[in-house]
C-alpha cells in the first residue's frame, strides 16, 4: 500500500505535470525523460509522442526493475494515459515498487494533443463527449509519431505558463526511513 506522504501527494495533484512542463524537461540537455505509454496497443499505434515506450498497464510491474536499474538524480519518469486512470494506476505501482522521480502527465495524451496540435488538427480530429481515459481524437489511421504534435518545438511553445510540479530527488528519497 501506499505511505501516506504519497497518498498526499496524489490527492493534492503533486505528482500531475503539465505537458508544457514536460515539454521543458525534455528539453534539458542535463535531464532524461522517459515517457512511458500504459494506453492500448491500438491507441498507442493511432498517436503517441516521439519517444514514448509503449508499456501496457498489465506489464508496468515487472517493468519497474529497469526503471529501478536506470533512474537516477537526472532521470525523470513520467507514466501516461489517454486522461490520467491507467496512468494514475501506474504511478502508483511503481511507487511501490520504489521507483522514484515518477511521475503522471496531467490530462494525458488528451491533454498533451490539445497542448500542442494546432487549430486545424483539433478541428478535423477532436471528439466531444468520450469516455474516461479514452482517446478524444479520432484519427484517420495509425500514423504513431509522425505528426507535428508528437515532437513539439520547445521554443515555440516556451511561452505556456504551468506550474511546476517535478522535484528530482535520488533514489530512496531525501531523509527516508528505510524500507516499508
Amino acid at each position: 500500500s501506499m505511505m501516506p506522504d504519497e497518498q498526499a501527494r496524489l490527492e493534492e495533484r503533486a505528482i500531475y505535470a503539465h505537458p508544457a512542463e514536460i515539454l521543458h524537461l525534455i528539453a534539458d540537455p542535463k535531464l532524461t525523460v522517459e515517457l512511458i505509454d500504459v494506453r492500448s496497443e491500438t491507441d498507442y499505434n493511432f498517436f503517441h509522442i516521439l519517444d514514448s515506450v509503449h508499456v501496457p498497464l498489465a506489464d508496468i510491474e515487472a517493468y519497474s526493475d529497469d526503471l529501478l536499474l536506470r533512474a537516477n538524480i537526472s532521470t525523470v519518469f513520467i507514466v501516461l494515459s489517454n486522461d490520467e486512470a491507467a496512468a494514475t494506476q501506474a504511478w502508483q505501482i511503481l511507487t511501490a515498487e520504489s521507483v522514484p522521480n515518477v511521475y503522471v502527465m496531467e490530462g494525458g495524451v488528451n491533454n498533451w494533443l490539445t497542448t500542442f496540435s494546432d487549430a486545424e488538427f483539433q478541428e478535423l480530429y477532436s471528439v466531444a463527449n468520450v469516455p474516461d481515459d479514452t482517446l478524444a481524437y479520432s484519427l484517420p489511421s495509425a500514423m504513431g509519431s509522425r505528426y507535428a504534435a508528437a515532437n513539439p518545438n520547445p521554443d515555440v511553445f516556451a511561452g505556456i505558463d504551468f506550474e511546476e510540479k517535478v522535484e528530482l530527488q535520488t533514489k530512496g528519497g531525501p531523509a527516508s526511513g528505510g524500507c516499508g
